[in-house]
C-alpha cells in the first residue's frame, strides 16, 4: 500500500506481536479515540519485536504531532468586560 501510495497511515510501525502469539501486526495511531499509547509502545519495543519502522519523515510528523497536541491549550480572558 505504502509502495503505491494508497496508505493513509505511514506512521504504521509492524511489530512481531506478543499477545497476537507473534503474529505480525501493524500499529497505527487511531485517528478516532487520538490514541497514541499503542503506537509509542510499539515503537520502543514494548508490545513485541519491532519488524519494520516506517520512513524517517513519518515518525517525524507523527511526533510532532503528538507534542503539539500535547501543550498546554492557550485561554483568553474569562471575564465578559475583556472579551471583544
Amino acid at each position: 500500500m505504502m509502495k503505491d501510495g494508497r496508505c493513509d497511515h505511514h506512521e504504521t510501525v509492524f511489530i512481531r506481536s506478543i499477545r497476537m502469539g507473534g503474529e505480525v501486526i501493524g500499529v497505527a495511531i487511531d485517528s478516532a479515540r487520538k490514541s497514541t499509547s499503542a503506537w509509542e509502545n510499539a515503537m520502543m519495543g514494548v508490545s513485541g519485536e519491532v519488524v519494520k519502522l516506517p520512513p524517517h519523515y513519518a515518525i517525524d510528523e507523527t511526533l510532532k504531532q503528538i507534542y503539539k497536541d500535547a501543550e498546554p491549550k492557550k485561554r483568553g480572558p474569562k471575564f465578559k468586560k475583556d472579551r471583544k
